[in-house]
């Protein structure tokens, strides 16, 4: 597996990586058309798991006319994959929004939707954080069918509070139909979190976000992530939600292979200092904080170039254990590893090329070079 090429020649035949080679080794043929990228690293395209929206648009609110205008300005920050990351506010409007959320999938583009990720409604109203308390509902197997059977087979991730009442009904039902069960917005304590771990629970929403603090006498949540054998876990990037320090001492307890940075990102994202709207309520961007008017964080500002920086300046990363962080671990999350998140030959040409500071030259997806700074 490469994470990082560099010294080499890739050549990409229609939507795939054809052949990697050394620079000596490279005869070009006729009709290539061939980008010099001395001195520059070419990584796999960015893949965010945890995205919201941004550049204005709120996903779940606007799929049929502001996707189109998302994703014209998404190509800059080297994202090639994401999740969409969905809420509604009854039964009826979640499933009208999954129902919108598979035919974009199925239309096919950029950028490519590997699925979709329901935060709740099956979660913990005390510990909602960004999603409005009347969003949140008690945790049914009908609903839970229904919501299933609208994602068509889409739905890759879904948030739930294990402490919450006939949950664990639902858990079996998701894990069962090959849905990711994860922890997040809860209440719960290091027990209750544990066993759910041992139960189908496999991953953290924002580890650390809406949930009980680490502490040195009740762990928590936190405490049985960092116990478990092999639960992934999510972490916000934007030196706000988690501090770095608190960031590396995830990664040095679970490992490279186990963490993976997201956005969460909101309509903020990509914006101006300012009032927006997300989830129906007004938000403000103020530098790289996002808050609702009471002072709680709502979403962040992030994008996942800024994640990549972050991530090599703050933290002084090794740039292939960030190409982990930021592609092939969210790739192996979703099952979608075999295509993309790794830069192999047959795999889809998702590539994007940093400059030395890690700025981002240009994107390529599917094949298609989609942005281009050079």
């Amino acid at each position: 597996m490469d994470s990082v090429i560099s010294e080499s020649v890739i050549e990409i035949s229609g939507n795939y990586i054809s052949h990697i080679m050394f620079t000596k080794d490279f005869r070009p043929k006729t009709g290539y058309e061939i980008f010099d990228v001395s001195d520059m690293y070419a990584v796999p395209g960015f893949i965010d798991l945890h995205c919201h929206g941004g550049f204005g648009i709120d996903l779940a609110l606007n799929l049929d006319h502001g996707f189109e205008y998302f994703a014209s300005k998404l190509a800059a920050t080297g994202t090639t994959t994401i999740l969409l990351s969905l809420v509604g506010s009854t039964k009826r409007n979640l499933i009208e929004v999954i129902s919108k959320a598979v035919r974009l999938i199925r239309r096919g583009g950029y950028p490519r939707i590997a699925g979709l990720y329901l935060e709740g409604p099956f979660i913990n109203p005390r510990r909602g954080g960004g999603i409005p308390a009347d969003f949140v509902r008690p945790a049914t197997l009908g609903e839970a069918i229904d919501i299933f059977e609208a994602g068509e087979g889409h739905i890759k991730i879904v948030a739930i509070a294990p402490e919450i009442e006939g949950v664990m009904e639902v858990v079996d039902f998701f894990h069962k139909n090959g849905v990711v069960v994860s922890m997040g917005h809860t209440e719960c304590n290091y027990e209750e979190a544990s066993r759910a771990f041992s139960n189908h629970f496999s991953h953290v929403t924002h580890l650390f976000n809406a949930m009980p603090d680490l502490r040195h006498r009740e762990p928590g949540p936190v405490g049985a992530v960092f116990d478990s054998k092999d639960a992934t876990a999510e972490l916000i990037f934007d030196c706000i939600h988690v501090h770095p320090s608190v960031i590396n001492l995830s990664i040095k307890v679970l490992g490279h292979d186990r963490i993976i940075f997201v956005t969460d990102s909101s309509p903020a994202t990509g914006q101006p200092d300012g009032t927006y709207s997300f989830f129906g309520r007004k938000i403000k961007k103020d530098g790289v904080v996002v808050t609702e008017p009471n002072g709680l964080l709502a979403g962040s500002a992030l994008s996942m170039d800024v994640v990549l920086k972050n991530a090599m300046d703050i933290m002084a990363c090794d740039i292939k254990a960030v190409n982990k962080l930021i592609s092939a671990n969210a790739a192996k999350r979703i099952g979608i590893y075999d295509r993309v998140g790794s830069i192999e030959e047959g795999k889809v040409a998702d590539i994007n090329i940093l400059d030395k500071d890690m700025n981002l030259r240009m994107c390529i997806f599917n094949g298609d070079v989609i942005y281009n700074e050079l």
